[in-house]
């Protein structure tokens, strides 16, 4: 067991090594890590947090153009409108 947590650990460290020459990182302040690290994860969020709620109310946008497109006539919304909870749909 104890084999195989430090083969993950070095792994691990090997990812963060890799990552951080890459973009060159380690070059940087600690304090210029944080400003870095702390955009970088609002800017993370913000994107994680649009693509769930536009995602949904796009589904049916997508299925009525591929319909359009594939059989020349909009679908019914209903068939998709199953999969998705009502707070998502709130603008359609």
């Amino acid at each position: 067991m104890l084999r195989n947590a430090s083969r993950i650990r070095n792994y691990l460290w090997r990812r963060k090594l890799v990552i951080e020459t890459t973009f060159a990182i380690n070059a940087l302040e600690p304090w210029e890590k944080l400003i870095f690290f702390s955009v970088l994860s609002l800017l993370a969020f913000l994107l994680f947090r649009g693509v769930c709620r536009i995602f949904p109310s796009q589904l049916f946008v997508l299925q009525q153009r591929a319909s359009y497109y594939l059989w020349g006539h909009d679908a019914d919304d209903r068939l998709l409108r199953h999969w998705v909870a009502p707070p998502a749909v709130k603008d359609l």
